[in-house]
């Protein structure tokens, strides 16, 4: 319509919005129920009465938009949004919250601020967090302070969770808080602030239980993404001739971080890296199981080896470069082959990931004769085939170098 102000016809656009829908790959939820109304004139926008849902919860904007001949010149915009959860993020669980947003300033000089306030998020998905830890390391945190993208707006936005964000999963059950900040702009943000795990939560470190004793990350230069960590953890080992208390600290920053353990009663490093890694020290498995000669662990660190960073895990064939591996073990039982037979004797288990498959060494430490490769594969979210070599033929009397196998697995998990 045209209106007539000041003796001259002024193009006036209205529209009525009732009951709309909006979603566009800029953000990963939808708007829905979007009512209000919209005034559009050629020196600016206002909105009026505009609200909708967003991811369950409710959001409403008001404000308007200064314009010279339609062009935006100035926004004046603010939005509350009460109790939606988003995933806005694939690799992060979906946020229950609230926000009271702000997008002002010249359209030059545009700044994005305000608050958003966690009330919820689970991590309850299982986590491969050896692979998790890899991906937001080395180049990764230099590539994320690079300009990678023009500069839209700038940044001033503070997040805030009071023990709201929990781990329920397979690393551990533990609630943490946060108090973060992005600044910078969308080419190149930045992250100040802290995050930490309330003491008393648990963690798993290579299946094996740590208490939170204490849990920080200080992001404290905005453009390297690169946090301070100051961990300290503490778990009880109890083996046939004493129980021991072992705090586990990781400090210094994520890129280059360092560990350090200590034992009550006092151990030496390579006897507290074995019973960590292991459930015996060095001493013990010499005694029992007969590996003192086949590993060499004074070098090795819990997570260093969990996260396959060892220079040489072992002597001879355990120390080549093709075994760093993602797990190694020694484990008794039923053997990876399912023989069927339970045995106490102690196995050395090295899991490798390849880039078509999955490696998987057993060496029996007691009998050379028991040695077991396998290869396995996923083929779908819960199925596995696996082809393997044992040397051990079990009693057969056909001697072909050792018994042959191919294997479909269906793997789940139960809580």
């Amino acid at each position: 319509q045209v209106r007539m102000e000041g003796g001259r016809p002024v193009p006036v656009v209205e529209v009525d919005l009732n009951n709309a829908a909006f979603k566009g790959d800029w953000f990963a939820a939808a708007f829905e129920s979007v009512s209000g109304k919209l005034t559009a004139r050629p020196d600016g926008y206002a909105f009026e009465g505009v609200h909708g849902r967003l991811g369950g919860g409710t959001w409403v904007l008001r404000g308007g938009i200064e314009a010279r001949r339609w062009m935006p010149t100035r926004f004046g915009l603010n939005a509350d949004v009460d109790n939606a959860r988003v995933r806005y993020l694939d690799f992060l669980p979906p946020i229950q919250g609230n926000a009271k947003l702000t997008f002002d300033g010249p359209s030059d000089a545009l700044l994005l601020g305000g608050t958003i306030n966690i009330k919820d998020m689970v991590f309850a998905e299982r986590i491969d967090w050896e692979d998790w830890v890899l991906e937001f390391s080395g180049d990764h945190l230099a590539d994320a302070a690079e300009e990678t993208s023009s500069n839209l707006f700038d940044l001033d936005l503070r997040v805030i969770s009071k023990k709201s964000v929990r781990f329920r999963n397979n690393v551990g059950d533990l609630v943490g808080s946060a108090d973060l900040r992005f600044v910078g702009d969308t080419a190149r943000p930045g992250l100040t602030g802290n995050i930490l795990a309330e003491p008393g939560g648990r963690v798993l470190l290579k299946e094996r239980d740590f208490e939170i004793k204490r849990a920080e990350m200080r992001f404290v230069d905005p453009y390297t993404f690169d946090p301070e960590l100051d961990f300290v953890l503490q778990t009880e080992v109890d083996t046939r001739d004493n129980d021991y208390v072992i705090d586990y600290r990781v400090l210094g920053p994520y890129s280059d971080w360092r560990t350090d353990t200590r034992s009550d009663p006092a151990l030496p490093q390579a006897d507290i890296n074995s019973l960590l890694l292991f459930g015996l020290t060095t001493e013990q498995m010499a005694r029992y199981g007969g590996a003192a000669g086949a590993l060499a662990v004074e070098g090795g660190d819990l997570l260093a080896s969990k996260l396959g960073l060892v220079e040489r895990v072992g002597q001879g064939v355990y120390g080549l470069e093709l075994v760093r591996p993602e797990r190694i073990d020694l484990v008794s039982g039923v053997s990876e082959r399912g023989s069927g037979t339970v045995s106490s004797e102690l196995r050395l288990l090295v899991e490798k990931d390849l880039d078509w498959t999955t490696l998987i060494f057993e060496q029996n430490l007691s009998r050379a004769v028991d040695t077991y490769i396998g290869f396995e594969k996923r083929l779908a979210r819960l199925f596995y085939v696996r082809t393997y070599w044992a040397r051990d033929q079990v009693g057969r009397r056909l001697d072909i170098g050792g018994a042959y196998g191919l294997e479909l697995k269906l793997r789940t998990e139960f809580d």
